[in-house]
């Protein structure tokens, strides 16, 4: 079996029964990301408690595929599959390309994951960020790690409870990790 084989699984997993009805939450996407771009930070923020950036990706979905029930699910699952891409790379790096295929598998047959990425919601985005920020951070790619960790921060604050995780792993790059807060802590 190869990554390929697993990622089309993970996408075609991911698209059943993606149109069901929208529920709260996920019709607040739908508003949010028809709204003047002014609107979204001077009426909608200040009574929302989530960061900005999947409401301005949904934004410039929208405006070029619409808002139907499954145009505004597409994206997490374009992000639900990136993180069975991560996954799997991240396995390749820590174990073996055998490892990485099973984790990867697992990853694309996740009930909670395959959950997440039918909604209309920044969680799969965030877990996408994460997942990257952990590749990023075993490659020791300090600068794009920094700007994805700002990312992630502008996504979905839970997210950013894997921060310390990084400081307690960081061992000899101590420092480079709390250097790389420094884009989050400005934005």
């Amino acid at each position: 079996m190869s990554i390929l084989v697993i990622l089309i699984t993970g996408l075609i997993v991911r698209l059943i029964s993606l149109n069901q009805s929208i529920w709260l939450d996920e019709a607040t996407t739908a508003l949010v990301s028809r709204m003047p771009l002014g609107d979204i930070f001077t009426k909608f923020m200040p009574g929302d408690f989530h960061p900005p950036l999947y409401y301005l990706v949904m934004k410039s979905w929208v405006s070029l595929f619409g808002s139907s029930e499954i145009s505004l699910r597409i994206p997490s699952v374009i992000f639900g599959v990136g993180v069975v891409y991560f996954v799997f790379m991240i396995s390749k790096k820590l174990f073996d390309k055998r490892s990485a295929l099973i984790s990867a598998l697992l990853a694309s047959t996740s009930g909670l994951l395959i959950y997440y990425s039918q909604e209309a919601r920044m969680y799969m985005l965030a877990a996408l960020l994460v997942a990257a920020l952990f590749y990023l951070f075993i490659e020791k790619k300090w600068v794009l790690f920094a700007t994805v960790l700002a990312f992630v921060g502008m996504t979905d604050y839970v997210a950013l409870l894997v921060v310390p995780v990084f400081l307690v792993f960081s061992g000899k790059d101590f420092k480079k990790v709390v250097k790389s807060l420094i884009p989050l802590i400005l934005i």
